[in-house]
């Protein structure tokens, strides 16, 4: 998405999340006397300028006069506008816009210590495969050994093997799942894409006697937003 604000009047802000980046520029074709600022602030009362712009008369702006990356690093959503200050258009039509370009990208890993329970297949509890995402690998490393299976496979509610498979039981036994970036992947739900958030589903090749097993899961994804 494409967010546009005209500066006349300090109307408007656009909502940036955390970690996410994006694009801006700042155009003008008109002459003006004041200062146009781009501002920043986290809870849309007390404002930052992170850059500012003065006109003079005779000044006439024709192309763009600032444009860089925004990223927000925070853990809070940030707020950006632009602001006019005490200025006096020479033109009927003066109008300063900030487009920020919010189709970001977020990348990311999620982790969680799995107990592997006495059914036939275990999920996590949290959705480990976030939404609207391209999941990359799944870490894996088992801290406990699972009783009486052999070896398990790491996957999702929709295919079982979607990650990895064979993956031994025993502790300390690690593998990076990266099956689903294979380009014979048998379908679109054993690929890399995620369209809705899911949980990680771990099935191992006998059901397990008791529920003693532990496998740490990490998933490392890229995230999109609009």
């Amino acid at each position: 998405m494409t967010g546009t604000i005209s500066a006349v009047g300090a109307g408007g802000s656009i909502e940036l999340k955390p970690g996410a980046s994006a694009t801006w520029s700042i155009t003008n074709a008109h002459e003006f006397i004041g200062t146009v600022q781009l501002q920043r602030s986290t809870d849309l009362a007390t404002w930052e300028t992170i850059q500012s712009w003065i006109g003079t008369t005779g000044a006439r702006l024709t192309e763009t006069v600032g444009a860089g990356v925004l990223k927000n690093e925070s853990s809070s959503h940030e707020y950006y506008r632009v602001a006019c200050l005490v200025f006096d258009a020479l033109s009927d039509n003066l109008t300063w816009v900030i487009a920020l370009d919010l189709a970001g990208t977020v990348r990311g890993s999620i982790s969680e210590l799995i107990t592997i329970g006495t059914g036939a297949t275990t999920d996590s509890v949290a959705n480990l495969l976030p939404a609207n995402a391209i999941i990359e690998a799944v870490a894996i490393r088992v801290v406990a050994a699972i009783p009486t299976a052999t070896t398990f496979t790491v996957g999702d509610p929709t295919t079982a093997a979607r990650f990895a498979t064979g993956v031994a039981v025993a502790v300390d036994t690690t593998t990076i799942g990266v099956l689903h970036r294979h380009p014979d992947a048998a379908s679109a739900a054993a690929g890399p894409v995620q369209g809705s958030a899911a949980k990680v589903r771990i099935t191992p090749n006998s059901t397990p006697g008791s529920a003693i097993g532990r496998v740490l899961v990490t998933v490392f994804y890229r995230q999109y937003s609009v």
